[in-house]
C-alpha cells in the first residue's frame, strides 16, 4: 500500500514539474525589434529598390532611395490596404515624380520611400478585408505603445497581433527606422476628411508645412489609439506624421493636385 501511494506521488510530483517548466509555452509579449540587425544594403545599396521583407504570400515590401544628403525623409505608402488604397498610388505618383525630376530632392536631403508596408491587405481591393495583412491583423495597432491584443474597430473587435511587433511587417519597418533614425516619418492613411496630425514640436513644424501647402486641416497629439505606428515613433524620439487623404470616392488627381505643392512645401522645410 505504501509503495502504491509512494507512486502515485511521485507521479503527481513530475506532472507539476512537467506543467511549471518549458513544455507549456507563453506569447512573447517583450519582442524587441532593437535587436534586429538590418542587411547593409538597406541603407547603403548602390541600386534600388532593395527588399525589406518577403511576407508568406511571396508579395514583397520594398524601399526606394533617392538623394544623398544627410536629412532623411522617411514616406511610408499603405499601412493599411482595402478602401486605404489611394495611399499607395498617391506614393507610385510620388516615386515618379522624383525619378522624373518633377519634383527636385534639395542635395542635403535623402528620401527613403516605402510604397506599400501592406501588400498583402492591398491586394484584397476596395473592401473592409484590405485594412488587415495576410494574417488579418491590423498592422496600425500593432506597434509598441499601449498595445493591446484586440481592438475596437467601427465597433467590432479586431486583431492586433499576439505581441507587439508579432508581425513580419512591423518588425521590418520598426528595425529600419531605429537604425535610419528619419528625421520626419510620414505616414499616408485615409479617409479622415484630410487630417494631419503629429506629436512633438519638430513634427508639429513639418506637418505645419506639409498641411499648409496641401490645404489640409490639422490636428495635433499622440492619437490615443493602442499600438498605432506613429506615437510608437514619438515615443523613440522619432517625428512622425499621419497624412490622411480624402474618402476614396474623390479624384486620384485632385488628391494628387492637392498633396504635390504639400510635399515640395514639406522638402522645402525640411532642407533649410
Amino acid at each position: 500500500m505504501l509503495n502504491k501511494i509512494l507512486v502515485i506521488l511521485i507521479l503527481v510530483l513530475v506532472f507539476l514539474i512537467y506543467k511549471s517548466g518549458t513544455h507549456e509555452t507563453q506569447p512573447n509579449l517583450n519582442i524587441s525589434i532593437s535587436s534586429i540587425e538590418i542587411p547593409s544594403n538597406w541603407l547603403t545599396a548602390s541600386t534600388y529598390p532593395v527588399t525589406l521583407a518577403t511576407l508568406p504570400s511571396g508579395r514583397q515590401i520594398q524601399l526606394y532611395k533617392f538623394g544623398e544628403g544627410s536629412i532623411t525623409l522617411l514616406i511610408v505608402g499603405n499601412i493599411h490596404g482595402g478602401y486605404e488604397s489611394n495611399a499607395y498610388l498617391i506614393t507610385e505618383n510620388i516615386l515618379s515624380a522624383f525619378s522624373n525630376g518633377e519634383i527636385i530632392i534639395p542635395e542635403n536631403v535623402s528620401i527613403y520611400v516605402i510604397p506599400t508596408m501592406n501588400p498583402d491587405g492591398l491586394s484584397n481591393g476596395q473592401s473592409l478585408a484590405g485594412r488587415f495583412n495576410g494574417q488579418g491583423v491590423d498592422l496600425n495597432r500593432n506597434w509598441d505603445y499601449e498595445w493591446k491584443s484586440s481592438v475596437i474597430f467601427h465597433g467590432e473587435s479586431v486583431k492586433a497581433g499576439s505581441a507587439p511587433f508579432s508581425e513580419i511587417e512591423t518588425q521590418t519597418v520598426g528595425a529600419l527606422a531605429l537604425q535610419l533614425k528619419p528625421t520626419v516619418t510620414v505616414f499616408f492613411h485615409c479617409c479622415w476628411g484630410m487630417g494631419t496630425t503629429f506629436a512633438n514640436d519638430l513634427a508639429n513644424d513639418a506637418g505645419t508645412a506639409l498641411a499648409n501647402g496641401s490645404g489640409y486641416q490639422l490636428l495635433t497629439g499622440l492619437s490615443g489609439e493602442n499600438g498605432e505606428a506613429r506615437d510608437w515613433f514619438q515615443i523613440q524620439g522619432l517625428p512622425a506624421i499621419e497624412h490622411e487623404f480624402p474618402a476614396w470616392t474623390e479624384s486620384l488627381d485632385t488628391d494628387w493636385a492637392n498633396n504635390l505643392p504639400g510635399l515640395i512645401a514639406l522638402l522645402d522645410w525640411i532642407s533649410q
